[in-house]
């Protein structure tokens, strides 16, 4: 899949989290573009219609957090590269496998046959820097028939949206849509303690999951999958707030997180966790959309000019 393809992918799915999330009637009202400088392209975001003001609830009504974002998993085989012909009448045969220099200089994971990771001792170790004809590879007497390449990623999305809600969205935590049981959120409070954790649901439209429930789309794969991802916490009380954070995690089967194997992740100190993020208090936050009839308020991190383009239903 192209970035060109995976980034409108990753849009789409965001557009649709955030308009179910605040959908509860059909018609939709078409938003402008508020330009303080429309060579620039500088939103005045004062100008931008930030949906029922007069009914928005105050902090202590806020009950919930919708955490939403989107997860890839990519896992290829290793591939051997071919090398030019060294004579005439035979090619280069030294009892080496070549692979391609970029997948060992630009941090790719790879994993052998038991499913382990190498780690940077071991592609030292296994992989030896060579030039052939004046083309850099890498060469090792290991055979690699079988190995593979894993690298994963979780964000926010191209629209960066979190949900505050003052009550439950079953829509938005659908108990049949499940990518993975392993997927879960956490809630910390300031000192880092526990407090509240949910399984991250696949957020795909009911319609095309009863249609085609083991499709790609609502499963892993032995090639990966892309997929966005919904979950639920409980707030605590306005006065415990401070210093609250969340974390993504996919756990393995004993319940322990699983290390985040994003690119070059062999060469760091593991990560256990896929994302992490603050959650300032409700009360800070400046660009908003809150929807009275859904109960949920919508913050746009970053916002982009062609979110206001789209229609909010």
């Amino acid at each position: 899949m192209s970035l060109f393809k995976k980034a409108l992918w990753v849009f789409v799915l965001a557009s649709g989290s955030f308009l179910c999330l605040l959908s509860c009637q059909r018609r939709s009202t078409p938003y402008k573009i508020y330009y303080l400088d429309a060579e620039k392209r500088h939103i005045d975001y004062s100008r931008v219609p930030k949906g029922d003001l007069k009914n928005r609830p105050k902090e202590e009504e806020i009950k919930y957090f919708f955490p939403t974002g989107s997860y890839s998993l990519d896992i290829d085989e290793l591939d051997y590269e071919e090398l030019p012909d060294i004579s005439y009448d035979r090619d280069y045969d030294d009892g080496y496998d070549y692979i391609n220099r970029y997948t060992v200089e630009e941090g790719w994971n790879i994993m052998d046959l038991k499913g382990n990771l190498l780690s940077e001792l071991d592609m030292r170790n296994r992989f030896e820097r060579v030039e052939v004809k004046d083309v850099v590879y890498y060469r090792t007497k290991t055979n690699i028939e079988g190995y593979q390449t894993i690298n994963e990623s979780y964000t926010l999305g191209a629209v960066k949206i979190t949900h505050y809600c003052t009550k439950i969205k079953p829509i938005a935590v659908p108990e049949d849509l499940i990518l993975d049981d392993n997927f879960i959120v956490r809630l910390y409070d300031k000192n880092d303690e526990i407090i509240d954790e949910y399984k991250m649901r696949n957020f795909v439209a009911v319609e095309d999951y009863k249609r085609d429930p083991v499709g790609s789309q609502n499963k892993i794969t032995d090639s990966g999958t892309d997929a966005w991802l919904i979950g639920m916490l409980k707030l605590p009380p306005r006065s415990k707030r401070k210093g609250l954070k969340y974390r993504v995690l996919r756990l393995d089967k004993n319940g322990n997180p699983k290390p985040h194997l994003y690119e070059g992740a062999y060469k760091h100190p593991y990560q256990y966790y896929l994302y992490e993020d603050p959650l300032p208090p409700y009360s800070e936050y400046k660009y908003w959309y809150y929807n009275s009839s859904s109960g949920c308020y919508s913050r746009v991190l970053r916002p982009e000019p062609q979110f206001f383009n789209e229609r909010l239903r």
